[in-house]
């Protein structure tokens, strides 16, 4: 997990993803995204009031459990 969040602060230059980046990551649409986390998933996405965003770390986080569920992961 660790090196999946090292790619994903070398590629945006930050620890933190905006909403759409974040989307893009996961492959599912930044709308299915904000539906989601109304129902509770995606808990770790953060709102500065006005956008969402999250930590490197969790989104690698996520990326690995899917991964290890055996779920496609966008290339």
């Amino acid at each position: 997990m660790l090196w999946r969040a090292m790619f994903l602060t070398e590629r945006y230059g930050r620890m933190t993803l905006k909403l759409e980046e974040v989307a893009d990551q996961i492959g599912l649409a930044a709308s299915t995204i904000k539906a989601r986390r109304v129902q509770g998933e995606f808990a770790w996405l953060r709102s500065d009031g006005r956008q969402l965003y999250a930590d490197v770390a969790d989104v690698a986080a996520y990326l690995e459990q899917r991964r290890t569920a055996g779920e496609a992961i966008p290339g």
